[in-house]
């Protein structure tokens, strides 16, 4: 059967091209004279590209007639596992003019062509003919070469089996060294402009965020692609053009992962994955996955776990290969994909589980907050982008060791420890998660609880990468979380921080922040001090005057009370000291033994 544009061919010419597909020459040639010339002949008399496929016997396994400057390719099946497809297509360029076009060369990389032959015809007559085929260079991505042109005694004295045994030498050479490099995964970021967006971050920040995230997962990003639309595609996300490109590029690339920047539906991830051969996730997913790396506590791993299932479950019908995959890599770590592939029934009685555990940690926080409630401590949660400086800032202020990296989420389960202002005033620190956008809602509703710190705090101190030039908008997602928390309202110093490293956009942002500011650098400890001026202005020292009177033998107390309280009044009688001092409330439990 002749596939392709065959009407208004006679039935003499058809009859040639039948033939043509149960022909055979010697399998050490590329193509043989008899067929070069029966292609030129047809061509010129209906003016269309004919295309052949040949296999490495030297069969001709199928034709196609186009039009007169394209035509589609015959369809192949190649079933045995080599580095190319093992066939080569041979067509006419009516033109006159063999060499080989873009679509062409996007076929053969495409495909895995052997290799892609043009012949230019010229009144009946096969004047040239060039040849292209598949190599790889040292950064192991595929390129393309070009042989010819070549006259038909050239092309036909080349010998085939020696020329595609030195490019799949080539290539095997290549893909033998890339698998015993798999470690690190290659990807390619895919973000849409959608006009009129709604997002507080512009699609080419969204993606360089995007990029950090891929890096703090451990995979490395070798290209990035943008397309212009004004709303997602139902079924591929992106258009069925750009979907084309991105597959060729994912082919000259080498590439083994790709992340879209947006949440992806079952049915896309199905869709992409079938189109493009490899592992395809979205943001939310990749973000779910450097949680589920970088949780250490208990209660982080539930809700990880918690995030992950839930996420995922919608999206079991539509997820295809997906739900099929193995071994390591991103957007297969926290929970095993085993549990994503049992029955629906059994899936919501893990989230039941895993809510229930959530909720015996969560009655047990609550106890820790009725505690500090009758303790009356003041509480300040240290809020802020990912990868602002909070931890580094946390670890100078209360003289801790939390891990502190120039990545995004270095630290994930929040942590909690004890600070005394210069006034002597004894309050908590709180590090909160980092916030990011597009921050994923089950993510949020995961860790409510664990952000509830932020929701009780008394005062919250916002961390801003002060060198980042989009620090504006930054500000603006934790604004709008800190809203989704009911917490927008909470008295703020918002604190600039890096200004060892200060980009000239802070002059311009500085001044439009109404709440407390300050410039600090938390590295190296520039404008701490004023920090802490800040914190005792917003945070009102708890304190109460009491009565005491202490035994002679308990003067260590005494002096305690002069360093941290403010004595009013202190005798000395026959029973003890009587003193009278005002002192922080959070202290007095110490002295119940003696007020008088």
């Amino acid at each position: 059967m002749i596939n392709g544009n065959i009407e208004g061919i006679k039935k003499n010419d058809l009859k040639i091209l039948e033939d043509i597909l149960n022909y055979s020459f010697n399998k050490h040639l590329i193509i043989d004279e008899f067929l070069i010339n029966t292609l030129a002949d047809i061509t010129e008399k209906i003016n269309r590209e004919i295309s052949i496929m040949i296999d490495r016997k030297g069969n001709v396994v199928a034709i196609s007639v186009g039009d007169s400057y394209s035509v589609d390719l015959p369809l192949i099946n190649s079933s045995k596992r080599r580095a190319l497809s093992g066939f080569r297509n041979i067509h006419t360029h009516p033109s006159g003019k063999s060499t080989l076009s873009e679509l062409d060369l996007t076929a053969l990389l495409d495909l895995k062509l052997d290799l892609m032959v043009a012949i230019g015809v010229n009144d009946g007559i096969p004047n040239s003919i060039n040849i292209s085929y598949l190599s790889m260079d040292s950064k192991d991505h595929f390129i393309i070469k070009n042989l010819g042109p070549y006259t038909i005694e050239e092309i036909i004295k080349k010998d085939f089996t020696n020329l595609i045994a030195n490019i799949e030498k080539v290539i095997y050479e290549h893909q033998t060294k890339m698998f015993e490099n798999q470690t690190i995964e290659k990807a390619i970021l895919v973000g849409i402009d959608v006009n009129k967006s709604k997002s507080l971050i512009d699609i080419h920040s969204s993606l360089k965020e995007l990029e950090q995230l891929v890096l703090t997962a451990g995979a490395e990003v070798i290209d990035k692609v943008i397309q212009k639309r004004d709303k997602a595609d139902k079924a591929f996300y992106i258009g069925k053009g750009k979907l084309k490109e991105l597959s060729f590029l994912r082919q000259k690339k080498n590439a083994n992962l790709i992340i879209f920047d947006d949440e992806l539906s079952g049915s896309q991830i199905r869709n992409l994955e079938q189109v493009l051969g490899v592992k395809v996730i979205d943001r939310t997913s990749l973000i779910l996955d450097i949680f589920a790396s970088r949780a250490q506590s208990k209660e982080g791993k539930l809700q990880v776990e918690l995030a992950q299932l839930k996420y995922r479950l919608p999206r079991l019908i539509g997820m295809g290969t997906a739900l099929s995959r193995t071994g390591g890599g991103i957007g297969t770590r926290g929970p095993g994909e085993k549990k994503l592939e049992t029955d629906r029934r059994h899936i919501y009685k893990q989230l039941n589980d895993l809510e229930r555990q959530l909720k015996e940690i969560d009655k047990h926080r609550n106890l820790q907050k009725s505690r500090r409630g009758k303790d009356d401590i003041s509480i300040i949660a240290l809020v802020g982008y990912t990868n602002s400086g909070k931890s580094t800032l946390f670890n100078r202020l209360t003289e801790s060791d939390v891990i502190a990296e120039n990545k995004l989420f270095a630290t994930l389960d929040p942590t909690t420890r004890h600070m005394i202002l210069p006034n002597q005033q004894k309050v908590l620190l709180v590090d909160t998660v980092g916030f990011i956008n597009k921050l994923p809602h089950e993510l949020i509703e995961a860790f409510k609880s664990t952000l509830e710190e932020v929701k009780y705090a008394d005062l919250l101190i916002h961390v801003v990468d002060s060198s980042n030039p989009h620090m504006n908008r930054q500000i603006d997602v934790v604004q709008s979380i800190l809203s989704d928390l009911e917490a927008s309202v909470k008295k703020q110093i918002v604190v600039f921080n890096k200004i060892d490293k200060i980009d000239k956009e802070l002059e311009f942002v500085f001044p439009i922040i109404k709440d407390d500011k300050i410039k600090i650098s938390a590295i190296n400890g520039d404008g701490i001090d004023i920090l802490y001026e800040k914190i005792e202005e917003n945070i009102k020292f708890k304190r109460k005057i009491i009565e005491l009177e202490l035994p002679y033998e308990k003067g260590n107390l005494l002096s305690i009370l002069h360093q941290k309280g403010n004595v009013l009044y202190e005798e000395y009688t026959d029973k003890g000291i009587q003193i009278k001092v005002e002192i922080d409330t959070t202290s007095i439990g110490k002295y119940l033994d003696y007020i008088i």
